[in-house]
């Protein structure tokens, strides 16, 4: 017995673990171990085993709770030759478990979940327990019988039919709905839920029991009292859902959003949450405990939780942050591809956000944009595009709602370190000056366009680099005053393209050098004869149509405008066999080169998130040393003139944005001192105010920086143009620390 050791450490330490890692765990383990570990289960760390097999056990637990949980698949099929596959490899587990007694991950992990017994005290009725298909058609007779607006009860449902409350083993899928429904005191055990629509319901007293929880929405759901045990969840969206009471015990919840969500005395526990954001989330009471909060967004609601010490020091972002607009409900094609194509290419952390702002009403917003719409009056190419004077229109008003979904596109451009705009239904034609045409479909919603409009306004006032495809790209010239074409057949499919400049220059040079085969799948464009009023130039014309621009002044801020489908390229997420032949036919068609956009937004990204981050220090900072800065003159001067692609300058070790603003300031002041110093005209697009803040900041309170300004050849010129663009700001300096210069 000296050589055998009890196992309780290991059995408790396992328990801890959240969904994800147990799952990565018995993924390695060998099945001699996976046994090992299933006999340790089921005796609850009351057996002996061998001191060295323990100590490899111990050691693989120890790691594995140190290892990154993906936020997204590496495939992430949903068809039915993979339900096919599943099945078969479902029946061959049992096959070399029963007869050969080999454990396979999948049949350790389905034995192994079912062992742990979460909650003890857990009283379920020993009722025959329901069908998918029989309670599907249970469901769908209560909801006709039910009067209009009242909610079907599903627990008295089951009751009434002589079945148990504890759903088992069960697979909902998009198909199957919960929305609109009252669920209360039922218990989910082993269940897996792949795009299942749950909204406006209310759940109380519901346990989510070992369950795989993919896509489920809860928007604006009532959750009180439930608990999620040992699941993972994947994609979850609690957007404006109240959760009151509610206790996450060693779950994992991936890439999943409590944007606009109440949260009320809710526990996590031995949790994860990577990916997850709680953007305007109203936290009272709520906490953490042991959990990791690694790659948790929490956007300044982090101080409104209790955390104990361990979890504290978890919290942090590891990599920038890209917002993408999505559908909680619908899945679409394009969606979960960039969604994909953003964590795996682009190395951001991809978080989802609604595309319709849920604490403002659809009725209200469209009689606001009607109404505002209204007084600016026709197209007109000598003027602001209409959704500039629009969002203009719409701000007077900070109580309106269209104000409310500007201020959120405000504050969310202000957080996130890129923006994606995805594919979708048709933009608005009042937004151009048409009136709707015969084949166009653009929901009757304005709440996407306000908060895409929003998005856009920031990304070009306030240098956030944005990735717009299909509807992306068109909302985005016609907020620079595109017309579009309401219908055009013909361009859905493959597609070749090359850059119309015979020099090959701009933000897609490396990119496009040779020729790019892509996917387009649209039939709205924008015609070569009513492109963008200003600001941006056509990079890809095709058939008289334009397919990518990209703003004439890229500089630290690009905006990767396509008219084409760069997500589609080696992107699996085919959800139906039709889809999955497409994606295997356009994998094969399209070329390596629509990888690289995404590379593209990666580096801007994390150029941008280095570009915050010295913002914030910039005060405080002494003036660095001057040796690097030789370097990069021509790259920064190649920059100010728009030419620069941000990646070549940030990836640089030795390049810093303080050093290269301060660069171009001493070297060229006339042009861009000025530009930076002066404020914007009334009714002029403010492009410099985070660079305006920064120099002013310097200026007063870094004597360094003065002084290597005041030493430069240029003084003279310097001092003439602080003097005439911030008087104010000069006096302060006359008074200060210009004195030795102007004597």
């Amino acid at each position: 017995m000296d050589d055998l050791i009890l196992c309780k450490e290991n059995y408790y330490n396992f328990l801890q673990l959240n969904a994800s890692h147990k799952s990565q765990l018995i993924e390695q383990l060998s099945s001699s171990q996976r046994e090992s570990l299933l006999k340790i289960i089921n005796n609850k760390g009351e057996v002996f085993f061998k001191k060295n097999d323990l100590i490899s056990l111990s050691k693989m637990i120890r790691n594995v709770k140190k290892t990154t949980i993906p936020l997204t698949r590496r495939h992430d099929k949903r068809l039915e030759i993979t339900s096919i596959k599943k099945i078969i490899n479902k029946n061959l587990d049992n096959l070399l478990y029963h007869f050969f007694n080999y454990l396979t991950a999948c049949k350790a992990n389905q034995l192994i979940t079912s062992a742990i017994n979460v909650d003890p005290d857990l009283k379920v009725d020993n009722k025959p327990r329901v069908s998918i298909q029989k309670l599907n058609k249970l469901i769908k007779k209560a909801t006709s019988k039910a009067q209009p607006g009242e909610k079907v009860n599903l627990a008295k449902i089951l009751e009434e039919n002589g079945f148990s409350k504890e759903i088992k083993d069960l697979t909902f899928s998009k198909n199957f709905s919960l929305k609109d429904m009252d669920l209360e005191e039922l218990t989910f055990t082993s269940c897996k839920f792949d795009w299942t629509p749950c909204s406006n319901s209310n759940l109380k007293n519901v346990n989510f029991k070992n369950c795989n929880i993919y896509n489920l929405s809860l928007m604006n759901s009532s959750l009180e009292g439930c608990i999620f045990d040992n699941c993972e969840g994947r994609e979850v969206m609690f957007t404006g859902a109240k959760l009151d009471g509610i206790a996450f015990h060693t779950s994992t919840f991936i890439s999943s959003s409590f944007e606009d969500a109440s949260l009320t005395n809710c526990l996590f526990s031995k949790s994860a949450l990577p990916g997850t954001h709680f953007f305007e989330a109203d936290v009272k009471d709520s906490r953490f405990i042991e959990s990791n909060l690694k790659d948790t967004v929490f956007f300044g609601t982090s101080d409104k939780f209790q955390m104990d010490n361990k979890t504290k020091k978890t919290a942090s972002v590891t990599r920038p942050t890209t917002a993408i607009l999505i559908h909680p409900e619908a899945r679409g094609i394009t969606a979960p591809k960039a969604y994909m194509k953003l964590d795996q290419s682009s190395d951001t952390i991809p978080l989802r956000i609604t595309m319709q702002a849920q604490k403002v009403t659809k009725e209200g917003v469209n009689n606001e944009v009607e109404s505002a719409l209204s007084k600016i009056g026709p197209y007109d190419r000598s003027k602001l595009p209409i959704p500039q004077r629009l969002i203009t229109e719409l701000v007077i008003n900070p109580d309106c709602e269209s104000a409310r979904i500007l201020r959120k596109a405000e504050k969310l451009a202000s957080q996130v370190d890129s923006l994606f705009l995805p594919g979708g239904e048709d933009v608005p034609p009042a937004l151009y000056g048409q009136e709707k045409g015969e084949k166009t479909d653009w929901g009757g919603d304005y709440r996407r366009s306000i908060l895409e409009l929003g998005l856009i306004h920031q990304s070009f006032t306030k240098g956030v680099p944005l990735m717009a495809v299909c509807r992306g790209f068109q909302m985005s010239n016609v907020y620079f005053g595109a017309q579009l074409i309401q219908h055009i057949d013909g361009h859905k499919g493959i597609q070749t393209f090359e850059l119309s400049s015979p020099e090959k220059r701009g933000l897609y040079a490396e990119v496009m050098k040779n020729c790019i085969v892509s996917a387009c799948f649209h039939h709205q464009a924008v015609s070569e004869e009513s492109p963008a009023i200003e600001h941006l130039e056509t990079a890809v014309r095709y058939q008289g149509l334009i397919k990518a621009t990209e703003l004439d002044k890229s500089g630290t801020a690009p905006m990767i405008l396509l008219q084409f489908h760069p997500e589609f390229y080696k992107a699996a997420t085919a959800d139906s066999q039709n889809l999955e032949i497409l994606d295997r036919c356009l994998n094969i068609t399209m070329s390596k080169q629509n990888k690289a956009f995404w590379g593209i937004l990666s580096d801007s990204a994390k150029a941008h998130r280095t570009k915050q981050a010295v913002l914030r220090k910039i005060p405080k900072a002494a003036i660095l040393d001057e040796s690097a800065l030789s370097k990069r003159k021509a790259a920064i001067q190649e920059l100010e003139s728009g030419r620069a692609k941000v990646f070549d300058l940030y990836k640089k070790n030795y390049f810093n944005w303080k050093k290269g603003l301060l660069a171009v300031v001493k070297n060229i002041p006339e042009k861009l001192l000025e530009r930076y110093l002066k404020p914007a005209s009334d009714g002029e697009l403010d492009r410099f105010s985070e660079e305006r803040e920064a120099l002013q900041a310097a200026l007063r309170h870094d004597a360094n920086f003065l002084k290597s300004l005041m030493n430069s050849k240029n003084r003279g010129s310097i001092l003439k143009v602080i003097q005439e663009t911030d008087p104010k700001l000069y006096e302060e300096l006359e008074k200060g620390l210009l004195q030795p210069y102007l004597t």
